[in-house]
């Protein structure tokens, strides 16, 4: 399932070669009136991270790394706070794209299990934490991507996979709660690992 489900996005060739990803988003946060144009760069080796929200009365980066980060909103700049910056490390190995980045690499950390042969778990070790699951069609394409987040279940329904670039991805998301819906507009494989002090 693992295979299929990498071979779907582009296969396994590409995401293993991706060190970081870069996608941006035409996206629609139920807290904005409006869409956003969103840009994301995340290490898919190490707990880095960048964004770029820009729209309707936002205008927000964001860096985070294992050893601290920072927002900048309206140009005024604020440190993000220790315990926020461990939580978002944490979340971190549960993101699809660095699943997606993991399988591709058959990384022996994880532990598969297949429900149903059509929801794939990945656990962290054989007797490790759920970090995230992912529900498939019949030929292995994603619709489902789903975690625990703060004790609370989160999950994203996707539309068909489109090709941009190397990669295919669903031509839109949204999360199960409204709060974010998008539609990706490019998504870019880095080979060179993120520096968010750069």
């Amino acid at each position: 399932m693992a295979d299929r489900l990498v071979e779907s996005l582009g296969g396994r060739d590409v995401w293993a070669a991706a060190k970081t990803l870069y996608v941006r988003e035409r996206a629609y946060p139920a807290s904005i009136n409006g869409p956003v144009t969103a840009e994301f760069w995340r290490d898919l080796e190490k707990p880095a991270y960048r964004s770029v929200v820009v729209g309707s009365g936002v205008n927000r980066e964001t860096r985070w790394d294992e050893d601290g980060g920072w927002v900048v909103r309206d140009g005024a700049k604020s440190e993000i706070p220790e315990e926020n910056v461990r939580a978002d490390v944490i979340a971190w190995r549960q993101e699809p794209y660095v699943m997606y980045h993991k399988l591709a690499l058959h990384d022996p950390t994880l532990h598969l299990k297949s429900v149903d042969g059509r929801k794939l778990e990945i656990y962290d070790g054989p007797d490790g934490r759920l970090l995230c699951w992912f529900v498939v069609d019949a030929s292995g394409a994603l619709l489902v991507w789903g975690n625990i987040y703060d004790g609370e279940v989160s999950e994203h329904v996707y539309g068909p996979l489109r090709q941009f670039g190397e990669f295919r991805m669903p031509a839109w998301g949204t999360s199960t709660n409204g709060g974010w819906r998008f539609e990706y507009e490019e998504v870019i494989g880095l080979s060179e690992p993120l520096d968010i002090r750069n």
